[in-house]
């Protein structure tokens, strides 16, 4: 019987509920932070140079919204330094609604560092050390689902990996969640990419609950950070450090507050070896 990541046999715990939609928006080519965005026509005032398709799907119309760059990289940059000094960040990282202009783009590269940038608005273009994939983030961990399964044969062909013989599927150092989980199940959306974060790997997480358009929001996103906190602890990650930056001095409660927070994952959660893939596996 062959085996890899693919293979029919090798499942994974999902939380419950029904596929939904990912919340985040991916250009034609991944942006840097150090380029000018051209996001809005300043006489017009509304979006401009890129217009999504007639089969677009719902969030694609949203292409070249900028959704804040600036206040996510005034949070996260001191947090990515500090990480970085430590060690920490590693070389693989895991984008997740990835959006116009991914806010992994501060991190500094390195000759061995890669990202792959997930997002379901995304064209699945690959531009150096980036890779971008068009994925539902509630399918991730899905072996079933062919979508992923196509995802997972491009990461691997990206990171120069046989999907027929590796049996390693936690391979990712770092995963960023940028204000996605207002969108989607967060629960299942936590739980099916942690599968793939090595044990000591870490989330980082910046999130708002009821920020962003609420018509897209999912039943079952993100409302309450103590949620979060809840879930993650289920998941056996360790919180290292949550911040709230916006919140006032005077106030107590937490729950609602925009949050950036960083959660190591515990190395009793390892499942890195799993039976394998194979599009041709056959019983033994």
């Amino acid at each position: 019987m062959s085996s890899g990541l693919l293979s029919p046999k090798w499942t994974m715990p999902l939380a419950r509920a029904p596929a939904s939609r990912l919340g985040g928006l991916f250009f034609k080519r991944t942006q840097t932070w150090n380029e000018a965005v051209p996001i809005r026509n300043a006489v017009e005032g509304r979006s401009e140079q890129l217009v999504a398709p007639e089969d677009a799907n719902q969030w694609q119309q949203y292409w070249g919204e900028s959704y804040g760059p600036e206040l996510k990289q005034w949070m996260l940059a001191p947090v990515f330094d500090r990480l970085e000094a430590e060690g920490k960040i590693g070389d693989l990282i895991i984008d997740v609604g990835s959006g116009a202009l991914p806010v992994t783009g501060i991190l500094k590269p390195t000759p061995a560092r890669k990202r792959i940038c997930v997002d379901i608005a995304s064209d699945n273009v690959a531009s150096g050390d980036t890779l971008g994939v068009r994925l539902d983030a509630e399918k991730a961990g899905q072996l079933e689902d062919l979508s992923f399964r196509k995802v997972l044969l491009r990461a691997c062909a990206f990171l120069e990996i046989n999907p027929r013989t590796e049996i390693q599927t936690e391979l990712a150092d770092t995963m960023v969640f940028s204000e996605v989980l207002n969108y989607v199940d967060f629960r299942k959306v936590l739980q099916g990419f942690s599968n793939f974060l090595k044990p000591g790997g870490r989330m980082i997480v910046i999130n708002l609950p009821f920020r962003g358009n609420r018509s897209l929001f999912s039943e079952r996103g993100l409302k309450d950070n103590r949620q979060l906190y809840a879930f993650l602890e289920e998941l056996d990650f360790e919180t290292e450090f949550k911040a709230f930056p916006k919140k006032p001095p005077q106030e107590a409660d937490e729950s609602e507050e925009f949050i950036v927070l960083v959660a190591k994952k515990n190395s009793r959660t390892s499942i890195s070896a799993r039976p394998g893939i194979g599009p041709a596996s056959t019983p033994p």
